[in-house]
């Protein structure tokens, strides 16, 4: 970009802004790819997040007012004006993500699922030693399973005594 040139009434050769180098400062938690650039040009830089915090705001800005910033998803860059710029960072602290299952921790959530879990298997034992005690399930697969309920006509009772015949 060219601007006139002109001192008491006499034309001189236009000077291009784009040809000078311009400066850049980063504020804190800034890392910038390079100290100055010329204008046109494409400037990168990244943000170290503290722990605990979150970017509340990225600024470029000149004299003249903000430079539009790009994120990449990698880091950020913008196109250099014709002038310094400052490049500003605003942190907040981090916003605490909930905690899957209303809070519980993930020691908490495995004990519910395991004690659920065994409950139902001590529950289906016990429906199956009732439908093999009244004969309703049968074979050599509950005999093995329940051995404590035994048939009456091998000579027991349902006490575990013996049984006259």
């Amino acid at each position: 970009m060219a601007a006139q040139n002109s001192c008491a009434g006499k034309d001189y050769p236009p000077v291009y802004n784009n040809m000078l180098s311009h400066g850049i400062t980063g504020g804190e938690g800034v890392t910038l790819a390079q100290a100055s650039a010329k204008g046109g040009e494409t400037v990168s830089f990244s943000v170290h997040v503290p722990e605990g915090k979150e970017i509340a705001s990225v600024a470029v800005t000149t004299a003249r007012g903000p430079v539009a910033t790009v994120w990449d998803g990698y880091g950020y860059s913008f196109e250099m004006p014709n002038a310094d710029v400052a490049v500003a960072v605003t942190f907040a602290d981090a916003a605490v993500a909930d905690t899957p299952g209303g809070g519980l921790t993930g020691g908490a959530i495995a004990g519910i699922v395991i004690g659920s879990v065994a409950g139902a298997v001590l529950i289906a034992y016990a429906v199956g030693a009732i439908l093999y005690k009244k004969k309703i399930a049968k074979g050599s697969f509950f005999a093995k399973a329940y051995p404590f309920i035994k048939d009456k006509a091998e000579g027991k009772d349902e006490d575990g005594g013996t049984s006259e015949l």
